[in-house]
């Protein structure tokens, strides 16, 4: 027998120098384990990437510390003073309290069976959306999140742009995808799925609201072309204080802060208000707080102070409104006619 002499040898090891980094190797029971095992070798590898170290393979066995032949289940761990990784046996790490970092056995266990369970609820999704005729749910959940291209100069760059700090604009169009791909129907139905795959089961009611918002992405692009020859045909937005009638199209909440005496104090936090966009009768848009406790499909005569956008001259900013909108001469009649 060989006799070791590297600083990994049981008697030289000094558990608090080494890092773990991910799962290396298990029994292998199913395609989750499969996944779950290749996501930590992602890690694995992403780690040695910044470290540019080596594994080594001391021991003629699996265990890098004892030798064990047949350890099933191994733990990647990394020595900095060495910049050496090493593959180690479960029984091993938590012997020689490893497990600093790893967390031991417990959670190891765990997400095993998380892996195997998320398995069997994606199958009984897929079956689930088949037999509802949603199956197309299904392909919109496991669409993968946008991701810069290859070819994409800002592929791989981290927040402070490349080793040099020199930072490229990306020409892939990655930001249009990402709001393609992250849009209310879309969002909404990955948010059902996942619920679906996580606890067994889906509603009627959900179905039918799945089936919905798949109507609308077929419809989607029907839609588009419909708002374009509508924004095609519109006139531009009337500017200054100005009399004006359209018809609600649209409604929102969102929240804004709430000043005390002076713009620079927000006293108590923030309030809910909600705003309203306003189809005038020349086809032209316009966006502000909502007034006369309008909702949508509401028509309305109004007085605004109204700006266009920088933008779009087909769409403007309204401010001030009042349904007050009598002339000075047609206030003028009434008050004659009503009082001689």
């Amino acid at each position: 027998m060989d006799t070791r002499t590297d600083i990994h040898r049981p008697s030289a090891i000094i558990p608090s120098d080494y890092q773990y980094v991910a799962i290396w190797t298990m029994n292998i029971q199913g395609i989750g384990d499969c996944e779950f095992i290749r996501q930590e070798r992602k890690i694995a590898k992403a780690h040695m990437d910044r470290t540019k170290g080596e594994v080594r393979h001391y021991s003629h066995g699996s265990c890098g510390i004892c030798g064990n032949v047949q350890a099933i289940y191994l733990v990647l761990f990394y020595h900095e003073k060495s910049n050496e990784y090493i593959v180690v046996g479960v029984d091993c790490a938590q012997k020689l309290e490893m497990e600093a970092d790893f967390e031991g056995m417990t959670r190891f266990k765990k997400l095993c069976a998380d892996a195997r369970e998320q398995v069997a609820g994606k199958r009984k999704a897929i079956a689930l959306l088949s037999d509802a005729g949603l199956i197309d749910a299904w392909e919109v959940y496991t669409t993968p999140w946008p991701v810069h291209t290859a070819d994409c100069k800002s592929a791989g760059q981290n927040q402070y742009g490349d080793d040099n700090g020199i930072e490229f604009k990306c020409v892939c169009g990655l930001d249009e995808r990402v709001r393609e791909h992250d849009q209310y129907e879309e969002r909404t139905i990955r948010d059902i799925v996942g619920k679906l795959i996580k606890y067994g089961n889906i509603s009627d009611a959900q179905k039918v609201f799945v089936g919905k918002l798949l109507g609308n992405i077929v419809r989607r692009p029907i839609i588009k072309a419909q708002r374009a020859a509508e924004h095609e045909a519109a006139g531009p937005v009337p500017v200054g204080r100005v009399i004006i009638s359209g018809t609600v199209t649209y409604t929102k909440e969102v929240e804004r802060p709430v000043y005390g005496f002076s713009r620079y104090d927000r006293g108590s936090g923030y309030e809910t208000v909600t705003k309203l966009i306003i189809r005038l009768d020349n086809g032209s848009k316009i966006y502000g707080s909502r007034f006369a406790n309008l909702e949508k499909g509401d028509r309305v005569t109004f007085k605004a102070t109204v700006k266009v956008s920088p933008t779009d001259t087909k769409f403007g900013f309204y401010s001030r409104p009042t349904t007050d909108v009598m002339s000075a001469a047609d206030k003028k009649f009434v008050k004659t006619v009503a009082w001689g």
